[in-house]
């Protein structure tokens, strides 16, 4: 009998990962110093991880809500974004700061800032934990990005293959067989 087990190639390290959301965090707190009124909208589950680490490391205050988006099946987007929660009027004259795992097509980031710009907030940031290096379908703004990574699929550290590896410490290239 075959091994059918993907391969998972290491593309950043856990202590990587440590560094650059470090970093992220500091430019973050740089970007709303003085502020008390910052909600973090972490798209689930990919950034969960991201964005509980983003936290702890950051000195300002930020509130984290959660909010469920799906716009992935297997290894493809399915090019239609489904924002499967709601999101909370309580961000209202607030500074958003939009957290997701990774930049890939852009389809999920520009619907998700859409949906939230018609809560009137003081201010929408978006802070994204990697880029995948392509041509973009739908250009965003990124105020805040870790680092780039092959337009391969990715695993790991939050990001899943249908619902499995996100508890891996690193990001990996799943080579799929």
């Amino acid at each position: 009998m075959l091994n059918t087990e993907p391969e998972i190639e290491v593309l950043i390290s856990e202590n990587e990962i440590g560094r650059h959301v470090g970093e992220i965090a500091a430019r973050v707190d740089a970007a709303y110093a003085g502020s008390a009124d910052v909600v973090g909208l972490v798209l689930l589950e990919g950034a969960r991880p991201f964005a509980h680490d983003l936290a702890a490391a950051m000195q300002v205050p930020l509130e984290l809500q959660m909010l469920k988006v799906s716009s992935y099946e297997g290894t493809s987007s399915t090019g239609c974004v489904e924002i499967l929660g709601e999101i909370s009027d309580s961000i209202r004259g607030r500074d958003v700061l939009v957290i997701d795992d990774i930049y890939d097509t852009g389809r999920t980031l520009a619907k998700l800032l859409e949906a939230v710009g018609e809560f009137g907030p003081r201010s929408v940031r978006t802070c994204v934990l990697l880029e995948k290096r392509h041509e973009h379908q739908v250009p965003v703004t990124l105020d805040f990005v870790g680092p780039l990574v092959p337009n391969v699929f990715v695993v790991g550290y939050g990001l899943d293959y249908e619902q499995d590896y996100r508890e891996l410490p690193y990001v990996g290239k799943l080579n799929v067989i």
